[in-house]
């Protein structure tokens, strides 16, 4: 399991994660395009607590073979909702997702070594075009059922946590 940047230590977040990378370039940079995606969807993922009691909970309950379950809360924000709680609280301008794409390189690029380090550089050609909706839907019912049966919340991240997150970043 790889540690996801939101989860329940105060303060602890993945330096290198993909997510953790992304909005520490939109405060920095203050730029964002008007929209990740060409047809919006939720960002998938789920704290890292919820996906380990999970997991633990199914080992330990389960003896009678291989199950898969999609660890996915019942609904997740857009990265552009995120962005949009973002702007509650730093100056961010929106951009159309090419001028956006090409501007944030530069600024990124601008940053001194140690943030550039810690920046999208190194995964900027993954954002080369918005995100496509996924072809293959994954269903999250069993997840769902599990975890209530093993006393489990898995919930979405809320506008505090992120907000809170952007504030440990640095």
């Amino acid at each position: 399991i790889r540690r996801h940047p939101y989860c329940s230590f105060p303060k602890e977040t993945n330096n290198t994660d993909a997510f953790v990378r992304l909005f520490r370039g939109v405060v920095k940079t203050g730029l964002a395009p008007t929209s990740f995606y060409e047809v919006p969807r939720g960002y998938q993922a789920l704290k890292v607590n919820v996906a380990a009691a999970f997991l633990a909970e199914l080992a330990l309950r389960t003896r009678d073979g291989q199950s898969r379950f999609h660890l996915l809360p019942p609904s997740c924000p857009t990265l552009d909702q995120m962005v949009n709680w973002a702007c509650a609280k730093y100056s961010i301008e929106r951009l159309p997702y090419s001028k956006f794409l090409q501007r944030f390189g530069t600024a990124l690029r601008e940053l001194d070594s140690d943030q550039r380090e810690l920046s999208m550089l190194p995964l900027l050609s993954y954002w080369k075009q918005p995100i496509k909706r996924s072809t293959t839907e994954v269903g999250q019912a069993g997840f769902q059922a599990k975890a209530v049966e093993y006393g489990l919340n898995p919930t979405a991240i809320k506008q505090a946590e992120f907000l809170e997150i952007l504030s440990n970043l640095g």
